[in-house]
């Protein structure tokens, strides 16, 4: 049985991130109601969704109305929360398996990296608008600048890259990582970039002077994910189970948000800065009030194995996918 323990704020309405699409079939979704939990509010219920993606990452528009996750055969799939439907598919380059998807702010950018180094952008009528073949191997994150102009990513040979989606153009590759970069972020302003990797540590980049600013230190297993909140705090998850709030100018540690019990395989800010979520192999989803530092929702399923998490901008929705590639979404 799936528990959803939280507070039921608000439904999401409003605009969806458009694509002109063919006649794909619908998947089927379901539902499954939770029970109440110590000190995380009142029970609810949660969808979920099976859109046809894959496991490996998963993306919601910031008005929380799409979804968006890849597939092992190159595509880009589309699932309108409104309508319970596939709203279209989008193709990336030779066919290559999507292993990162992330939405602009403003819903007119899709970015998607491949397990063959490439890195594609489309706009909001689906059309691809940029192409990046730079890296060697796989690209395991993704993430678009505040303002649309650019696009990072981060692959298996360490190294993080820095593209201008007019030009379709690289700006700078960063390199400071010994081991497999699995996320990658931009700060609220664009100005920084987290990168977070296999050696343990997530890296500071300063995206004009293409400098490193801080490596944090403190996690002691790989480091899966990594975003940045408000005020300059930066948020990760690492294979130790924990997930950490680091002093982005001091580069050090704020505080650790202990619960989890397993492998933390995903984390994730909303727009506004003021929540986090974290996707676990020990089947459970938290998501934590960065303000008091404490879980607010506890999403748990037996025998589940949560790969990826992503919210809305005001994180009153948040939507995560398990090791079958089933979307879970939580109206908070």
């Amino acid at each position: 049985m799936l528990v959803a323990v939280f507070l039921v704020l608000a439904l999401i309405v409003g605009g969806i991130f458009f694509f002109i699409g063919g006649d794909d079939p619908s998947g089927e979704g379901g539902s499954a109601s939770g029970g109440g939990g110590p000190g995380t509010g009142d029970a609810g219920e949660a969808r979920i969704v099976e859109t046809g993606g894959n496991e490996e990452d998963i993306a919601l528009t910031s008005d929380g109305t799409v979804i968006a996750q890849g597939s092992g055969s190159g595509e880009v799939l589309l699932w309108n929360l409104d309508d319970d439907a596939v709203e279209d598919s989008l193709l990336g380059p030779d066919y290559s398996s999507i292993l990162a998807v992330e939405f602009s702010e403003d819903q007119s950018l899709l970015a998607g990296g491949a397990h063959d180094g490439s890195v594609t952008v489309w706009d909001e009528s689906g059309s691809e608008v940029a192409s990046f073949d730079g890296h060697t191997d796989w690209v395991r994150g993704v993430d678009i600048s505040p303002d649309g102009s650019m696009v990072i990513s981060g692959s298996d040979t360490g190294d993080v890259k820095v593209w201008d989606v007019e030009s379709e153009s690289e700006v700078a590759t960063l390199e400071g990582h010994t081991d497999w970069v699995r996320d990658v972020a931009f700060s609220p302003d664009g100005s920084m970039v987290a990168s977070a990797s296999d050696d343990n540590t997530v890296i500071l980049w300063d995206v004009e002077s293409e400098s490193e600013e801080a490596t944090l230190e403190g996690h002691t297993d790989w480091v899966q994910g990594v975003d940045f909140g408000a005020d300059g705090t930066v948020v990760s998850g690492s294979d130790d189970g924990r997930v950490i709030v680091w002093d982005a100018d001091l580069g050090e540690q704020l505080g650790v948000l202990d619960g989890h019990t397993d492998y933390v395989w995903d984390v994730e800010v909303s727009g506004d800065g003021q929540t986090a979520a974290s996707a676990s192999r020990d089947g459970s989803v938290r998501v934590w009030d960065l303000q008091n530092m404490e879980v607010s929702v506890v999403m748990e399923e037996s025998g589940a194995e949560f790969g990826a998490v992503s919210l809305n901008e005001d994180g009153s929705r948040v939507v995560a996918t398990d090791q079958d590639g089933e979307a879970y979404v939580l109206d908070l």
